[in-house]
């Protein structure tokens, strides 16, 4: 087998199906239609050890009615993991519940509930205090230390960090609080490797995963059915974890963590995560409650600077719409931004403009490649009859490895009318950055050989391991495409506006003439009639 072939597998490993939990937890599951139980981890009969046939046992018998009624409402939405707001005395004792949805199973889990003596108001008193420091962050800097300080403290894990996932699903740590005496990894990059797509997608319905010990064989799940039915544990709290993880964990030298996804308009946007190193280590009910809405809160406030941001940017580019609008110096396009070029390169970070008409450049301002240049790369990217209001990159060699100019190697290109061949080119300069990745991104995962057969085997360096990358520019985000967009409308508005102030021109001029004519038709005649 070859070694790309186990890479990719890691991204299709059934984690859902590992038929196994974690060994602080119960799980019992339910079939959906019947409400029977079907399913249940080994350690079930020493938590309900006074029900005598624990199997094909209806819900409401164990839990009882108020519980089953909150669960069958459940079911009439759709809902991936839900805590149980209440606790739940089953033979005396006092538990947390968690339910989680599959096709055809209801799956309630529970854990001991080993905070009963606090009540709500130091929960609700824990969680004023955080968010209200969330809330009054005035930008993400200040927000992404407040969140990883505050929950530090209160959640008492070795090392907390905030993860922030780019276009690549590559993930830099953007914020860091940690115990002294460890490594920081505060502006390392991780590769998205690191987190298979399989993973990543239950992250964004099942927000918080927690590994409370590493060394935890977990514990099997019997099924009480004719036929051994696996179970989906998607959004299970307490599905154990993929081999590969865990020798992933123990290389980076963690006992145990927690991890909270920071969804953002239905994206996953980053993440908190939560790691110890001396000791197993896992937050009980409460406080994986409170984890969850803080981090809810974390992401409500993030996206709220990011519009407050979007508008002060907004406002910056109607400036510059509003400029061009009325302008009365404008002849053409060339004309138009190099007018308002000072405003335009600010906003784009851009050095320099092409106009090309007719596939002929016709005009260049400041920092361009040159004309034989651009003509080949106007070539290659219009060479399959494109209509795209615009094109872009960061790498030109990538499009064109022959491309010779070193200095200027990004552009976004504006299809100003496709019919005409007109476009215009935004250049951008190089710029040289330094990655620095925990361990080298290419060897994120290998291939091993062990008892003649090959294994998947998670890298086991993260020190520091820079990358330079050249040849490049800043990259083209989504607010400088938006940007371009606005840009390409009002350049477009502006020619029709000028082409058609031309056309009444002309038929202005057309009428004039017919006048003329006829008054000279009619002078003619007059000093025709006084010669006779």
């Amino acid at each position: 087998m070859s070694s790309s072939l186990n890479i990719s597998s890691c991204d299709t490993e059934p984690i859902h199906l590992l038929g196994k939990i974690q060994s602080h937890g119960c799980l019992l599951a339910f079939k959906k239609k019947t409400f029977l139980l079907t399913h249940a981890s080994t350690n079930a009969h020493s938590f309900f050890s006074d029900i005598p046939k624990l199997s094909f046992t209806h819900l409401q018998n164990i839990f009882g009615t108020d519980f089953f009624k909150y669960v069958q409402d459940l079911c009439k939405k759709q809902f991936y993991n839900e805590l149980y707001p209440h606790k739940v005395i089953v033979n005396s004792q006092s538990f947390r519940c968690y339910i989680a949805d599959t096709e055809e199973n209801i799956i309630v889990e529970i854990e001991e509930d080993i905070n009963q003596g606090e009540t709500e108001f130091v929960f609700i008193n824990k969680f004023n205090e955080i968010a209200s420091a969330i809330r009054k962050a005035p930008s993400f800097d200040v927000l992404s230390a407040t969140v990883v300080h505050t929950m530090k403290q209160h959640f008492g894990f070795d090392r907390v960090m905030m993860y922030v996932f780019d276009e690549l699903n590559d993930g830099l740590v953007v914020a860091e609080e940690k115990e002294f005496g460890l490594d920081s990894f505060l502006g390392l990059k991780y590769p998205a490797a690191d987190i298979p797509k399989q993973a990543r997608t239950l992250y964004l319905t099942n927000i918080s995963r927690a590994v409370n010990d590493i060394n935890d064989e977990g514990l099997a799940i019997d099924c009480f059915l004719p036929e051994v039915h696996e179970l989906d544990l998607s959004y299970s709290v307490f599905r154990s974890v993929s081999p590969i993880h865990i020798q992933y964990l123990q290389n980076m030298g963690v006992t145990a963590t927690h991890a909270i996804s920071l969804v953002i308009q239905n994206k996953l946007w980053g993440m908190i995560l939560f790691h110890n190193y001396n000791s197993p280590k896992y937050l009980d009910f409460n406080n994986h409650l409170l984890a969850q809405i803080l981090a809810m809160n974390t992401a409500q406030a993030i996206e709220l600077l990011e519009i407050k941001n979007g508008k002060e940017n907004s406002n910056q580019i109607d400036n510059i719409l509003e400029k061009i609008k009325f302008s009365d110096l404008i002849s053409g396009v060339s004309d138009l931004i190099t007018h308002n070029w000072l405003l335009i390169s600010k906003q784009f970070k851009s050095c320099g403009f092409s106009i090309l008409e007719d596939n002929t450049v016709i005009y260049s301002y400041a920092d361009t490649p040159n004309k034989e240049l651009l003509a080949q790369l106007h070539s290659h990217i219009t060479k399959d009859g494109t209509k795209n209001k615009q094109q872009h990159s960061d790498k030109i060699k990538e499009l064109l490895p022959f491309w010779k100019d070193d200095s200027i190697v990004g552009f976004l290109c504006l299809n100003i009318a496709y019919n005409l061949g007109k476009y215009i080119y935004i250049w951008r300069k190089a710029k040289i950055q330094t990655i620095n990745w925990a361990g080298n991104p290419e060897k994120s995962m290998s291939v091993d050989e062990t008892n003649n057969r090959m294994v998947l085997t998670p890298r086991s360096s993260f020190a520091l391991w820079q990358q330079k990358v050249k040849d490049k520019s800043l990259p083209w985000l989504i607010q400088d495409l938006s940007f371009a967009t606005t840009l390409n409308e009002a350049i477009i508005n502006m020619e029709i506006k000028k082409n058609s102030e031309l056309i009444i021109k002309n038929k202005e001029l057309i009428n004039k003439k017919s006048v003329l004519a006829v008054l000279l038709s009619q002078k003619t005649d007059e000093l025709y009639k006084l010669n006779l």
